[in-house]
């Protein structure tokens, strides 16, 4: 228990070192990407290894680096199989980190979909005793607005050719991304934008599509919780 301790907390105390160099090195006045690593992926779907920080998403970085440390120190002795929930808090911030640096919605989305099996497993298997319904009412409803994302951004990827988050800002902040028409509809852009709201509201969540959020934090042991409403919400 010892071993994994200080291996979890040495892994955390990288990170936090790694975000706040970032931090250092960023420039606020610059209103611009920066640090931004690409490298082709999967160039027939579009997917790039992608990944830049803004004023935006610096925030997040430094939220993600200081609070899983806080976790894992937090973290209950007495907890069963503490190997694997090191582990998975590990993986979660990984992905989170993925998802709030990920400039190409292939890298992003899946980064976004990945946190949700480390979260379903933490709530499934150090849950209280409703765990099991809650889980797996999380994971679906989740996965159901994630789907929906996905349909709106497929949608969007046939009419502009690229899953590239800047580009796809600069066409839509110029009223260029040409939406309507697709698929024969002459107003699918409202469509298009409705299974966004839908999925995005889903994994907020906003009301009346909240439903699966009181069971999971009700759930959730604390340390869990705190990752779930300080930094999956987010």
């Amino acid at each position: 228990a010892r071993a994994v301790r200080a291996l979890s907390i040495g892994s955390c105390l990288a990170a936090l070192g790694a975000a706040l160099t970032v931090a250092w090195r960023f420039e606020p006045s610059a209103g611009r990407l920066q640090l931004a690593e690409r490298t082709a992926w999967i160039p027939p779907l579009g997917a790039e290894y992608h990944l830049a920080v803004d004023g935006f998403s610096i925030g997040f970085v430094l939220l993600t680096a200081v609070l899983v440390p806080l976790v894992v120190l937090g973290l209950d002795p007495q907890l069963r199989r503490e190997r694997g929930l090191v582990a998975l808090i590990l993986a979660l911030q990984g992905m989170l980190f993925g998802v709030f640096l990920a400039q190409n919605f292939f890298l992003w989305f899946l980064c976004y979909e990945l946190t949700l099996i480390p979260a379903y497993l933490l709530i499934r298997l150090w849950g209280g005793p409703g765990r099991a319904p809650a889980s797996l009412q999380f994971f679906l409803t989740t996965q159901l607005g994630g789907l929906a994302i996905l349909i709106g951004f497929l949608a969007v990827h046939h009419v502009t050719g690229t899953f590239d988050l800047p580009t796809l800002a600069r066409l839509g902040s110029t009223g260029r991304l040409g939406l309507d028409g697709f698929a024969g509809l002459p107003d699918a852009a409202p469509l298009i934008f409705g299974l966004l709201v839908f999925g995005f509201a889903v994994k907020l969540p906003l009301l009346p599509v909240h439903t699966w959020l009181p069971p999971a934090y009700a759930e959730a042991p604390a340390p869990v919780t705190m990752l779930l409403t300080g930094l999956l919400s987010k």
